[in-house]
């Protein structure tokens, strides 16, 4: 899928005040395109996701799925820095409840988990609860969910933020290894410059609502961990670094 966001803004009311969140945004993301986006806090990065997923609207401006601009609630699969797997629920459960909110039968759901389980290495673990899994392997299953609500186009709102160093350097190979076999849209929020230089095709920065650098990523795929200490990526990383103090 393909998101074109054009002029867009978004401002809240508070008492007597308009507080503008976003300010005439453009942006886009090309289909089976892996874009992130960077910025401090308060910026707008989740004002923009909510916009995106369709639980909020914006105040102004365009945003095109697919070319429509229309209906986006369940257009596109939201994956958070929380796992929020459900205790009381197993793994393959977990991974099948958007097919089942969906209406999808029980019987193709499980095969559907079963077989993007098996991708993920997580297959063994199927019939237990998430209580067993590690940080990592919690990512990776709440990932099997997003994909099996909407394959097309996830937008993933840092989802390693809360994992140790080794284990999130782990999921950057691994997830670049899974986009690059599946190929999906990917819209990706991160405050780790280097994990958006690691993934990414572009980056965009956001300062004070507004995009302030585009920047297009050259390193060939698959990306190595050792990309990030060429010339022209350390110079990038300095540039990037320089515009969020």
């Amino acid at each position: 899928m393909k998101l074109s966001v054009q002029n867009l803004s978004k401002a809240f009311w508070s008492g007597d005040r308009q507080l503008e969140i976003l300010s005439s945004l453009n942006m886009h993301v090309q289909l089976g395109e892996f874009v992130s986006i960077i910025g401090p806090n308060g910026c707008g990065k989740s004002t923009l996701f909510n916009i995106v997923a369709g639980v909020d609207d914006q105040t102004s401006g365009e945003l095109y799925i697919d070319g429509r601009n229309g209906e986006r609630l369940g257009k596109s699969g939201y994956m958070a820095q929380n796992p929020m797997l459900l205790p009381w629920k197993t793994v393959r459960e977990n991974v099948m409840l958007g097919l089942r909110v969906q209406g999808q039968p029980t019987k193709s759901s499980k095969q559907k988990a079963d077989k993007l389980l098996k991708k993920f290495g997580l297959l063994e673990h199927a019939d237990q609860y998430p209580a067993v899994l590690s940080g990592g392997m919690a990512q990776k299953a709440a990932l099997a969910r997003t994909i099996l609500c909407n394959k097309d186009f996830l937008l993933m709102d840092e989802p390693f933020g809360a994992l140790d160093a080794v284990t999130r350097l782990s999921m950057q190979m691994w997830l670049g290894e899974v986009w690059s076999e599946m190929r999906c849209s990917v819209l990706f929020v991160t405050h780790d410059i280097r994990e958006a230089i690691l993934l990414s095709d572009r980056i965009y920065v956001l300062g004070s609502g507004k995009i302030i650098k585009e920047a297009v990523i050259s390193l060939p795929r698959p990306r190595k961990r050792e990309f990030l200490s060429k010339k022209s990526s350390l110079a990038l990383e300095a540039e990037l670094e320089s515009l969020l103090l």
